[in-house]
């Protein structure tokens, strides 16, 4: 995080998703629907996020889930309501140039750095305050003002050209279960869209009041922690020869992303319990709060600078945008189960438990393409920041798939039968600038940063190759490995029940590992295995391994 993170994300530092492996095909999908529907328990069953639309009390197989999405584009009379939906989906230009990614970094808590950007932002503020038509207090400045300082900006033409292709035509998508909800927003959507380009082109007619006294707070807050503005900032550092029109078309697709992800039932009982005091605004400004205290700024700088070094998507800033899009809009996956009345009673229920913070991944149909479009959408959604936080997957995922992206603790649910399917299990997440690389990357060098660049991890990685060659090192590290020991590392997790026969299996397991990596490569390598476990104890087999363990990085 470039500041302390505080509320919800309080004492979340190092934070990592959790992949477990079980050779039982039943354990991932008991675990996925397990842990979800406790998370739903834990968020959208406490009382004090009910929806006052609410006539009755929660049930979990109810068909129309609780709370409903509160970011819609409804309709008063014919009137738009909702146009503060734009403070989370408009890039302003103007905001993500008032401060850079490097300045960010330099504060050690949001209110110093909020009140930094207040003063820039006042300063801003003066050119659109002839806009100003009556004396009372105009609430509408939230989502006007971003706006508007770009209509007096160098950016104006862009932003035109932008707003004249009716937002590039995308459609926002909402978390509604019934047509009727997916239709009412979709034509008030055209309204909210028509009214903001009508705000640009003609702001006199909006017959604009006077500014509120905490705006400049407001728009603080908007430049450091809404989607929209913090995707335009850290793309435009990527892409530095992309137009500023792609750019903004990116941005938007992203925060279309977030906007569909704040719309969960889930999401808005987490968000709603964690800004409780400072609700007055609406559900958008509780939003934006929330990202505020988790460090949004900084997570999507680490996520789009992974999809852009190892993902591939250095070349297409579509790709990547729609990438992020779709890791936050991927839907739960119902797993059916059947329950039973009483004892005396045969019959069963058939019911289904969604699966959203957890996920089960190797059970799906891969011989169908919508099977293998799942998998590759889970595959994508557990390597980025957002859910899910747990995978469990049978042995299929143990081989020729990374998740290391934002995962370094692997639990084994039960023991494979050899030491090679451990090592092909955790080497999912040992992998080339994986998650314990940047933990330990960050702890290292995060004071040694000259604030020359808004490129900040590519500016980490370049000190920590500097001190490697430094020091004579492989060319392993520290893209794959880190020799010094900071702290962090890949945690391996072994529940081994008092008793069970899984104890003495453990412990060879982890002497034939040792042992395994010495003979790679080698003849008939099971025997030599077999050979050097029966003759060799613990201490010999420690002497050796340091003596003749194989160095496979590349030759200077």
């Amino acid at each position: 995080p470039y500041y302390e993170p505080y509320g919800a994300y309080e004492n979340s530092l190092n934070y990592s998703k959790t992949l477990v492996f079980s050779s039982w095909a039943m354990v991932p999908r008991a675990l996925s629907s397990i842990l979800s529907y406790e998370a739903e328990r834990l968020t959208i069953g406490e009382e004090d996020t009910t929806d006052l639309r609410e006539k009755s009390k929660r049930k979990y197989f109810l068909k129309k889930r609780f709370p409903r999405p509160l970011l819609t584009f409804s309709l008063t009379n014919g009137e738009v309501n909702n146009m503060y939906n734009f403070c989370i989906l408009y890039p302003s230009v103007s905001l993500s140039e008032i401060i850079g990614i490097k300045n960010i970094n330099q504060y050690n808590n949001h209110e110093s750095l909020l009140t930094n950007i207040e003063t820039r932002i006042s300063e801003k503020l003066e050119g659109i305050k002839g806009f100003q038509k009556k004396d009372t207090i105009d609430p509408r400045w939230y989502w006007v003002a971003p706006l508007l300082l770009d209509k007096v900006s160098n950016s104006s033409g862009e932003i035109k050209e932008w707003l004249k292709s009716r937002l590039d035509g995308r459609s926002i998508t909402v978390d509604a279960e019934d047509k009727d909800d997916k239709k009412r927003n979709s034509k008030g959507k055209d309204a909210h869209i028509k009214h903001f380009r009508t705000a640009f082109d003609e702001p006199k007619e909006l017959e604009l009041g006077k500014m509120p006294e905490d705006l400049p707070h407001v728009l603080a807050q908007l430049s450091i922690s809404s989607p929209a503005i913090t995707a335009n900032r850290s793309l435009k550092n990527l892409f530095k020869d992309i137009s500023v029109l792609d750019i903004v078309k990116a941005s938007y697709h992203i925060a279309e992303g977030f906007f569909t992800l704040f719309n969960k039932p889930e999401s808005i009982s987490i968000i709603r319990s964690n800004t409780k005091d400072n609700s007055k605004k609406g559900y958008w400004y509780n939003t934006i709060l929330y990202s505020l205290s988790g460090n949004i700024q900084s997570l999507i700088d680490e996520y789009a600078y992974m999809l852009f070094d190892n993902g591939g998507f250095n070349k297409d800033i579509e790709k990547l945008a729609e990438q992020f899009n779709e890791v936050m809009s991927i839907r739960s996956s119902p797993i059916s189960i059947e329950t039973k009345n009483t004892l005396s009673d045969s019959s069963r229920d058939k019911k289904s438990l969604r699966a959203h913070f957890a996920l089960n991944f190797g059970t799906q149909k891969i011989e169908s393409a919508s099977g293998e479009n799942r998998i590759v959408n889970i595959r994508d959604a557990f390597n980025s920041p957002f859910r899910p936080f747990v995978l469990a997957s049978t042995s299929i995922g143990q081989e020729g798939l990374d998740f290391h992206y934002y995962c370094r603790k692997i639990t084994h649910w039960n023991l494979p039968s050899n030491a090679i399917d451990i090592e092909q299990r955790e080497g999912r997440i040992n992998r080339y600038k994986g998650l314990v690389i940047r933990q330990n990357i960050v702890k290292k060098y995060n004071e040694c940063i000259s604030f020359d660049s808004d490129d900040i991890w590519s500016e980490l990685f370049a000190l920590a190759e500097k001190d490697a060659k430094k020091e004579k090192k492989n060319d392993m590290i520290p893209f794959w490995h880190l020799n010094d020991n900071l702290g962090i590392s890949i945690e391996r997790r072994v529940p081994l029940h008092p008793f069970s026969k899984d104890v003495k299996k453990y412990e060879n397991l982890k002497k034939t590992l040792a042992i395994y990596r010495l003979t790679f490569g080698q003849p008939r390598q099971e025997e030599l295995v077999e050979s050097l476990n029966e003759t060799l104890n613990s201490d010999e087999i420690e002497i050796i391994r340091k003596n003749l363990i194989i160095d496979l990085s590349p030759k200077k």
